[in-house]
């Protein structure tokens, strides 16, 4: 009986042993760890006094600037460069640190991160249902010093938060792009040139991706192209590249000092510490003596025979037309036989989900010059000469690709391919340069 009693009271104080051992602290629960960790990370957000400076890198391209601040009440006022009016006019709305599938920054109310994501494409532009594929909820990826690393949960967007150090920092970063894209888009040309390192490139703007295209001759005559992504600082007025862009042997890593003479039309910048100014050009630094040809073969096999543009042409301003002020129009197209049939082709326009008057024929598409094709008028159909939205838009377009309204009036254009699939194309006037048109397969 005694052994029995011994052998009880062990067993018990082992049991009570292994239950003390088994007994977690409160603050070692997992929903409070988790909590620590949210705190934590409001915490970050809200401490920063001077709030932050936000790259957003939206899986459809690009790069977007945000100015942040973050309250304890769950409240954010940011302020962006998509437009003048976000750039300078600051906007309040209301945000969420939780815990999805990881710690994860929410803005859940209306704001300006919004707008990339928006669905409607008169909104931003992008893709109907889609905008330009934008995340407005990230998770929280790392916490570098004074960075916070954010990837979005739906689309993998990139977001990241740098502390702004002054309060100048926080307010000007935003303001930046729309100038600096104002200046460029003044020079009136398709084609423009800048010298770095000794070596003339031709550069392209895509101001939409914040994309330069540095294209330039090798030894060999060859044309080498270099793709910069890049953003505007506005605090310092920079561009500054994404990836530093190599041009020959000289590496930049952005562009200061950033100026623009509105009466020479030279857009100046230093690089490398050096003077370069980007000024207008009326000719290719390279004449691809085949495009022409490459792109009318191509329209043949393109689905229905035709090249598409929506905004139609650049003309001093995007959409020189005016096709935005016609109900439903959808986009321009030039065509052949599959549309208009037997050997014809010529231009059209696709409005209410079809094809209408007025449209114009070619006679002709011709190669009379290596490396620039000619569109001559055979004749129009009836509905130019009304004052429709479409008539006057679709005027506004035979004049620009025919040069003219009569028959036999014809126009001249440099073919520039714009991707390696030859499936998109920019035609340019070859009179002045000043007048050019994007065209893509449908």
């Amino acid at each position: 009986m005694r052994k029995y009693l011994i052998y009880t009271a062990l067993a018990l104080t082992i049991l009570s042993a292994c239950q003390k051992s088994n007994t977690v602290a409160p603050a070692d629960l997992p929903e409070a760890r988790v909590a620590a960790t949210l705190a934590s990370y409001t915490n970050t957000l809200t401490g920063s006094p001077n709030g932050w400076k936000a790259f957003l890198y939206p899986t459809g391209g690009g790069v977007y600037l945000f100015s942040m601040k973050f309250s304890t009440t769950n409240r954010v006022t940011m302020l962006s460069d998509i437009s003048t009016t976000t750039s300078t006019t600051a906007v309040e709305s209301s945000y969420k640190i939780k815990q999805e599938q990881a710690p994860s920054l929410l803005f859940d109310t209306y704001n300006y991160i919004h707008l990339l994501a928006d669905p409607d494409p008169t909104v931003m532009g992008g893709a109907a249902g889609a905008g330009l594929n934008s995340d407005f909820e990230f998770y929280i990826d790392n916490v570098k010093g004074d960075t916070i690393n954010l990837i979005g949960n739906r689309l993998s967007s990139k977001l990241v938060l740098v502390k702004a150090a002054t309060p100048a920092a926080y307010t000007s970063f935003t303001t930046g792009t729309v100038t600096i894209l104002g200046y460029l888009s003044q020079l009136r040309t398709y084609f423009k040139r800048m010298t770095i390192g000794g070596i003339d490139c031709e550069i392209r703007i895509d101001p939409a991706n914040k994309i330069l295209t540095f294209s330039y001759l090798d030894g060999s005559g060859n044309l080498v192209a270099v793709v910069g992504n890049f953003y505007i600082d506005g605090s310092t007025n920079t561009i500054v590249f994404i990836t530093p862009v190599k041009i020959g042997t000289t590496t930049v890593t952005s562009m200061t000092n950033i100026a623009y003479d509105a009466v020479n039309h030279l857009f100046s910048a230093s690089v490398n510490g050096i003077a370069a100014q980007m000024r207008e050009s009326i000719t290719p630094l390279k004449l691809d003596l085949t495009s022409p040809k490459r792109w009318h073969d191509q329209m043949n096999v393109n689905q229905n025979g035709t090249w598409i543009s929506s905004s139609v042409f650049h003309y001093g301003v995007d959409d020189y037309c005016n096709f935005k002020n016609v109900a439903n129009y959808s986009s321009f197209w030039y065509c052949g036989p599959v549309v208009f049939g037997g050997t014809s082709e010529g231009m059209i326009s696709l409005v209410n989900g079809g094809l209408g008057t007025p449209y114009a024929l070619s006679s002709s598409f011709t190669t009379t010059t290596p490396g620039i094709g000619r569109f001559t008028l055979l004749g129009s159909t009836a509905g130019f000469t009304g004052t429709t939205p479409i008539a006057l838009a679709m005027t506004a377009a035979r004049g620009l690709l025919y040069n003219g309204a009569t028959a036999n009036s014809f126009q001249d254009w440099y073919f520039i391919q714009t991707n390696a699939g030859g499936t998109t194309y920019d035609m340019v006037r070859v009179s002045d340069a000043q007048c050019w048109v994007s065209w893509k397969t449908l």
